[in-house]
């Protein structure tokens, strides 16, 4: 055998390993700065799309401000126009109901030309064939629980025919 100095050394394979593996883990870290420097250049993009959508939140928070303020003025509206609406609709059905009567109780008797509602008080004007059937309809009128009051204006007898104009004023 020969003296240990003329053997070969013996086979490490870290010897083997290590060349690779530095060069490995060089090109590891060169790939991690590419992707952090590509990182970098989104992450700015992406900063300026967010600086321009945080405006815009700001704005229109600033907005939704503003018509949060004009909502309690426009719910006092509505409910001040509600409560008329309801007055109305109580006054229509009101109305509505006096003017049945009206025409249910001519019916036959006399010929209305115009019914004037004006608060609680009812104009009605028309003709009638003779002076017993527009009494007659006044009497039905003031039997009718939906008139307080009915007051005939002068009964006069239209020149051109043989009929009988009047007027009454009902109230309520």
């Amino acid at each position: 055998a020969l003296p240990e100095a003329y053997l070969p050394p013996g086979f490490s394979i870290v010897r083997v390993l290590l060349p690779v593996v530095t060069v490995i883990g060089i090109g590891l870290i060169i790939f991690a700065l590419i992707l952090i420097l590509n990182n970098r250049t989104n992450i700015e993009a992406l900063h300026t799309e967010v600086t321009v959508a945080e405006s815009s939140v700001s704005q229109q928070r600033g907005q939704i401000a503003k018509l949060n303020s004009q909502i309690p003025p426009v719910e006092a509206t509505a409910k001040e126009l509600s409560g008329r609406i309801t007055t109305m609709e109580r006054r229509r059905a009101s109305i509505y109901l006096d003017l049945r009567e009206i025409v249910k109780l001519a019916k036959e008797k006399v010929s209305l030309s115009s019914i004037s509602h004006v608060g609680d008080s009812i104009t009605v004007s028309g003709t009638a064939s003779n002076v017993g059937l527009l009494y007659s309809y006044a009497r039905a009128l003031r039997e009718s629980p939906r008139f307080s009051k009915v007051w005939v204006s002068p009964v006069s007898k239209k020149s051109d025919s043989s009929s009988f104009s009047f007027r009454f004023t009902l109230t309520k």
